[in-house]
């Protein structure tokens, strides 16, 4: 294998190359990550991080102290609790109304429709 030691102690502070391996040979260059002009200061200490656990602090990753509980969180939305004509809201189900017994609905039928939706808040009372 050909000797790149140039590569290490090389003064420049920009250089252009192309190295291309021979076939089955490994080609072993030492980059320092400090001297990369265009990597951040979060991506020259990801490629120095020596773990995963040290990669996962340099992101931020992992680092949450949710404790998976909903009321825990802050700034959540604020969920209307009653639905109105004018605005969604949580609903209910209704009580299971029976079909209709014959071709045309009754209107003792009908009714029982519209007192299961108003009981359940799905439809306004007035």
């Amino acid at each position: 294998m050909e000797d790149f030691s140039c590569l290490k102690d090389c003064e420049k502070t920009e250089f252009k190359s192309t190295l291309v391996p021979k076939k089955d040979e490994p080609l072993d260059i030492t980059v320092q990550v400090d001297g990369i002009a265009d990597a951040t200061d979060i991506g020259k200490s990801l490629l120095k991080a020596d773990s995963q656990s040290k990669a996962r602090e340099v992101i931020g990753a992992g680092t949450s102290n949710f404790d998976g509980n909903y009321n825990s969180l802050t700034n959540k939305p604020t969920i209307p609790t009653t639905a109105t004509k004018d605005k969604a809201g949580t609903v209910k189900q209704c009580v299971l109304v029976a079909s209709a017994t014959g071709e045309t609905v009754t209107k003792a039928e009908f009714e029982a429709l519209l007192t299961a939706l108003k009981s359940a808040g799905i439809m306004a009372n007035s």
